[in-house]
């Protein structure tokens, strides 16, 4: 006996679905989607005078950012 209310199925595929979509991501996209997400908190966290947090990764090469860029001696 199915007790779900109208739309309730179509909602649950779509959700299953995006979620076989997500899971089929590489490990790279799913740390690209990581940072964007830490770096929208981090956005909301500033406005209420918090620490960011986010990890300091490059989104393209997903290797640690340096604070200061290195020094090219001549």
């Amino acid at each position: 006996m199915n007790t779900l209310p109208p739309g309730m199925e179509t909602a649950i595929a779509a959700k299953q679905k995006h979620r076989r979509e997500l899971a089929a991501l590489s490990y790279e996209e799913k740390l690209r989607i990581l940072l964007r997400l830490q770096r929208i908190s981090d956005a909301i966290r500033q406005t209420r005078g918090e620490p960011a947090r986010a990890w300091p990764l490059d989104d393209k090469t997903l290797l640690p950012m340096s604070p200061v860029p290195p020094r090219i001696s001549d």
